[in-house]
C-alpha cells in the first residue's frame, strides 16, 4: 500500500471514490449523492489544489495503484481557530477495511498535522451508529467530547453524530 497526497491529476479517481463512499454509507457524509454528482471534474481538481493553511486529502493506493481509501484535513481561516483542524471524508472501500488501511491513512494524516506549526487539536464527527469507525478513532487517541443529536438528515430520518477530538502532544 502507498499513501500520498492527492492532487488535481487525481480528480477523477477521487470523484469516483467519493461517489462510492456516499452511496455505500450515506449517513457518514454531510454531502448528498445529488450534490456530489452535480460537481464537475474541475470542481474536484480545484478542491485538491486548495492547500491553504495546510489543507490536504490523502489517498491510499493498493499494489495495482487503485485508490482504496481517502481522508481529508482542513483548517478554518480565522486566526482564533488556526490551532485546530478537522478530519473529513474518511472512507475505505469495504474489501479493504480489515487490512489496516484506515489505520494507516489516519495515522499518516495525524503525522502530517503534527508537523504543522501551531496546530494542537484535531476534530472530527462520526455517525453515532458507526461503531467500527469510532473504535478506529479511539484507537488513535480521539476522544468523544459531545454528541450532536439529529446532525444528519436523510429523507426525513435524523442521525446523531459523535464529536471527537485528538489533542496533539508536542515532543
Amino acid at each position: 500500500m502507498n499513501i500520498r497526497a492527492l492532487n488535481r491529476s487525481d480528480a477523477a479517481i477521487f470523484r469516483d471514490l467519493r461517489i462510492e463512499a456516499i452511496q455505500d454509507t450515506p449517513v457518514a457524509f454531510g454531502e448528498s449523492l445529488v450534490e456530489v454528482t452535480l460537481k464537475t471534474l474541475e470542481d474536484f481538481a480545484n478542491h485538491l489544489d486548495s492547500h491553504d493553511r495546510g489543507d490536504f486529502v490523502l489517498g491510499a493506493f493498493d499494489l495495482a495503484e487503485t485508490l482504496i481509501g481517502v481522508v481529508g484535513f482542513f483548517r478554518t481561516p480565522y486566526s482564533k481557530l488556526l490551532h485546530k483542524g478537522t478530519i473529513w471524508g474518511m472512507y475505505v472501500r469495504p474489501a479493504n477495511r480489515r487490512n489496516n488501511v484506515g489505520t494507516a491513512l489516519l495515522t499518516a494524516a495525524i503525522e502530517r498535522v503534527r508537523n504543522m506549526p501551531g496546530v494542537n487539536r484535531v476534530n472530527l464527527a462520526v455517525s453515532s451508529s458507526n461503531t467500527s469507525a469510532r473504535r478506529l478513532y479511539e484507537k488513535l487517541g480521539f476522544r468523544i467530547y459531545g454528541t450532536e443529536p439529529g446532525s444528519i438528515s436523510i429523507d426525513g430520518s435524523c442521525y446523531d453524530e459523535d464529536l471527537m477530538q485528538l489533542a496533539l502532544i508536542r515532543q
